[in-house]
């Protein structure tokens, strides 16, 4: 919503390290390189932060009021549940604080649970999947032919 980003806007006057993302850049990626922390809903670029091994902030939000206007759920996982030991979970502002400190210096048992959910969600983070299903898929093309 339009308040929320006034909100930011403001914040990001008063934070030189704060930076928004203009509305006309979609890719998050060249962000999340450099980014020591993220803070999501359980959205899928909380995934994509998974993939770097970083420690991410999840904010647990009402699960079942997470719709689409079909009556469908937002998430395939309730967000309070997703990535729950190796990511921080807060449910209050109030929280952050010690959320983004805790994030930023991963307990050795945080730093494992990050390394386990990485290998069990992301089965390569190389950057040669599309190579690989290329691969197959032609392969396979030339069985049939």
């Amino acid at each position: 919503p339009h308040t929320q980003h006034l909100i930011f806007e403001k914040l990001s006057e008063q934070y030189s390290n704060l930076h928004l993302v203009a509305p006309d850049k979609h890719d998050i990626l060249p962000y999340l390189f450099v980014a020591d922390t993220m803070i999501s809903d359980g959205s899928s670029v909380i995934n994509e932060f998974l993939s770097l091994g970083r420690c991410g902030i999840i904010v647990d939000l009402d699960d079942d009021n997470l719709l689409h206007s079909d009556g469908q759920p937002h998430l395939e996982e309730n967000n309070s549940e997703w990535l729950k030991d190796s990511f921080v979970h807060i449910s209050s502002g109030e929280e952050l604080e010690a959320a983004v400190e805790e994030a930023l210096n991963p307990s050795e048992e945080r730093k494992e649970k990050i390394k386990y959910d990485k290998e069990y969600v992301f089965a390569y983070t190389d950057g040669r999947s599309a190579e690989r299903a290329k691969d197959i898929i032609i392969k396979e093309i030339e069985k049939l032919q």
